[in-house]
């Protein structure tokens, strides 16, 4: 557990570093993946997949440096790296994909807007920032594909073993659509106000509801949230923006298939309102075995802390290397203080 919590809080440090160029905004980026409220929770509960967040965002690192450096050699490894990122939580194998399908979308974006220059301004001479600068379609589909096949060769053969020890007639837990969806909405709900509400409140409280011994932590923290909207805000050329942005999407997935507040699922023309969860559940495949929507909250934190970082990365630039290094302390003692305390997470954690 203890290795796991190391690995966040390096991840993340690493991650913010690339993106932001400032290691004080690192260690701030670092001090908050390393003590989210959810991961204390799950180690709380004895869940030690979901404590494995620390390759969460190497993956990411991964694939921004291999985007923005499309050598073989960085696709091979980024694959690798996502392959066994898969491995330790399917869940945050599929975040990964989430954030992949980003910043590829981006890419290609950038990469026809460098082609296919706006009127009037001459082709070739707007700045183009972010992944893959030139790297053509060839290039793009070369990338994809070698590091697709480095995440399959890692993730095929325990993938199948997996589905098929949850098809055997013993299994010991399924994922029928039955059971799925029945978890998803009478169990495992996730109320809206849970995220932000400060000290133990639960979504749902497993020991009042169900009594069950285990906790569902799904708090962001203020002392995260608010500095992550402010360096969004205040970053240079909107690159902060769209780590809110991501942040935003996961935050809405974490919801569910349908909107629930304060203890009761929210009714609009007689139906609960859905959310975009339910779309997602009804397409894919993979949606289908998914019932703790609340783990999508661990993809908004990881967002939320990079885009905290750019804060730090603004108060250099204005202020010095000293004052951005005293406020990412502060505000990396303010989050795992709230962390500690001030949501439904426990700590110290117990022992035996």
């Amino acid at each position: 557990y203890l290795g796991n919590f190391m690995l966040c809080g390096v991840g993340a440090y690493a991650l913010a570093l690339h993106v932001t160029g400032n290691r004080a905004g690192a260690i701030l980026a670092g001090l908050a993946y390393m003590s989210t409220p959810h991961l204390l929770g799950q180690a709380y509960n004895g869940i030690s997949e979901t404590c494995s967040a620390g390759w969460l965002p190497r993956t990411l690192l991964g694939m921004q440096v291999t985007l923005a450096d499309p050598k073989p050699r960085n696709a091979v490894m980024t694959g690798v790296v996502a392959g066994v990122n898969a491995l330790a939580s399917w869940y945050y194998g599929l975040f990964a994909g989430f954030f992949l399908l980003v910043l590829i979308g981006r890419g290609l974006l950038l990469e026809v807007r460098r082609r296919w220059p706006r009127k009037g301004r001459r082709k070739g001479a707007a700045t183009v920032r972010g992944p893959a600068r030139g790297m053509g379609w060839t290039g793009w589909a070369r990338v994809i594909a070698i590091g697709s096949l480095s995440t399959a060769l890692v993730v095929v053969g325990p993938f199948s073993a997996f589905l098929a020890t949850m098809a055997a007639d013993d299994a010991l837990v399924t994922r029928d659509p039955q059971f799925v969806w029945s978890t998803l909405v009478m169990h495992n709900m996730t109320d809206l106000l849970a995220l932000f509400m400060p000290g133990r409140y639960y979504s749902p409280d497993l020991k009042a509801v169900f009594d069950e011994d285990l906790i569902v932590v799904v708090a962001i923290g203020h002392a995260l949230l608010w500095p992550a909207v402010l360096g969004a805000v205040m970053a240079p050329r909107g690159r902060g923006m769209r780590w809110l942005v991501g942040a935003g999407c996961f935050v809405v997935l974490a919801l569910g298939p349908f909107l629930y507040i304060g203890g009761d699922y929210v009714q609009v023309l007689g139906g609960w309102l859905p959310l975009p969860f339910l779309a997602f559940y009804k397409l894919f495949p993979m949606f289908s075995r998914i019932s703790h929507a609340y783990r999508f909250v661990q993809g908004a934190t990881l967002a939320l802390c990079v885009a905290a970082a750019w804060l730090v990365e603004v108060v250099e630039m204005r202020r010095g290397k000293t004052v951005a290094l005293g406020v990412a302390l502060l505000l990396g003692a303010a989050r795992m203080a709230e962390s500690f305390v001030a949501t439904p997470a426990v700590f110290p954690l117990p022992v035996s």
